[in-house]
């Protein structure tokens, strides 16, 4: 057998068994969230994403994807395979761009401790927009000052480290870094954005830092280019990646409405519509492990792919609804709950995938 097919069995296994964990984590609530996610991150979530030379199973992006899409759709629940991704996302980002010394520091933590990560770039009123941000992070005897506030910031609350993007440089305009930031520092705090209208059972938060000074060595990448080359990467990284937990949840909602319908009642249109949401299924996901693929090649096509699938994400979302009220399939709790996140996670793609959509057609009148 190939090595990459053993590898994406590794994955699947090891992504089946932090779905029953957490299935049964959310069922009993037995644990404090950070101490299950540390436990659970140790054994399951960081290993698939570092490579086997500093003791992790060496996932690609591919197999990232594969192994959050069976969590979302083995659990229904998008919020929690969201907090595992953010961490492996990161985890990917510093294999690139950190010092060896570095990965072998970050990646034993890693996998000794279960360490939770954050990407932290938004901030209040002003989003993760670059020429408005206003934390800064300026040297002061060889230490970094990080001071400012980010906020709707993944895993925010319960993160061990966050990637913070500070303004090292001004100069007509702002220069970017990335910070590795310790959650345990006396001057960087955290707050719980609470009643967030998806994703629920991920940990979303303000954090704020103080005058937090860092060591010279918490410089992820080259100073005062970190906007370009780290967070434009982490930002395609992550909606790529995102495709596997929503076609997951999908698919879960998908599985467990059907399962309710009376076969012997049902009339050809709902075969032809259960038939096309499974087109859209398998369609899609073949589409994003191909985007996947194209990530490790840094290949402009990933843009297309990406806008692509959430026009027809928004499609199989509403198909999916349409199929539970033509049938009069009464949706449980939970079902309503994936129903929810999914819609409203749609709308917050929107916007985005709209004004890349404006920008490509610009680009083809204009020639830009």
């Amino acid at each position: 057998m190939h090595y990459g097919d053993l590898m994406k069995k590794e994955c699947i296994k090891l992504a089946e068994s932090y779905a029953l964990e957490l299935n049964n984590f959310l069922e009993n609530k037995n644990q404090a969230p950070k101490e299950f996610l540390n436990s659970a991150f140790r054994k399951y979530v960081c290993p698939v994403a570092i490579e086997p030379k500093f003791g992790g199973i060496g996932g690609n992006f591919s197999d990232i994807y594969i192994f959050n899409k069976i969590t979302a759709e083995k659990t229904g629940n998008t919020g929690a395979a969201l907090t595992g991704l953010i961490s492996q996302i990161v985890l990917k980002i510093i294999d690139r761009y950190g010092s060896e010394n570095l990965k072998k520091n970050i990646f034993t933590q890693a996998l000794e401790k279960g360490t939770i990560f954050s990407f932290a770039v938004s901030e209040p009123k002003t989003g993760p927009h670059p020429k408005h941000m206003k934390t800064t992070a300026l040297k002061k005897n060889n230490k970094y000052i990080l001071k400012g506030i980010k906020t709707f910031i993944t895993n925010g609350p319960v993160c061990d480290y966050s990637l913070v993007t500070a303004i090292t440089r001004e100069d007509k305009k702002k220069y970017y870094s990335i910070l590795i930031a310790p959650s345990n520092h006396p001057d960087i705090t955290s707050e719980h954005i609470e009643n967030l209208p998806f994703f629920k059972d991920s940990f979303h938060g303000t954090l704020n830092f103080d005058s937090a000074a860092l060591d010279s060595s918490a410089l992820l990448g080259e100073e005062d280019k970190a906007y370009e080359k780290i967070v434009m990467k982490f930002r395609k990284y992550e909606d790529i990646l995102m495709a596997g937990t929503v076609l997951g949840a999908c698919s879960n909602l998908f599985n467990s409405v059907t399962s309710k319908l009376n076969t012997a009642e049902l009339e050809k249109n709902i075969f032809y519509e259960s038939g096309s949401i499974k087109v859209l299924l398998k369609t899609l996901d073949f589409l994003s492990l191909k985007a996947c693929e194209e990530l490790e090649n840094e290949n402009e096509i990933t843009d297309y792919l990406h806008i692509f699938f959430r026009m027809e994400a928004d499609t199989l979302v509403d198909k999916i609804k349409n199929l539970c009220n033509e049938n009069s399939a009464s949706l449980d709790s939970k079902e309503k709950e994936i129903l929810n996140d999914l819609e409203n996670a749609g709308k917050i793609a929107f916007k985005a995938y709209f004004n890349k959509t404006i920008k490509i057609g610009e680009n083809k009148f204009f020639n830009v």
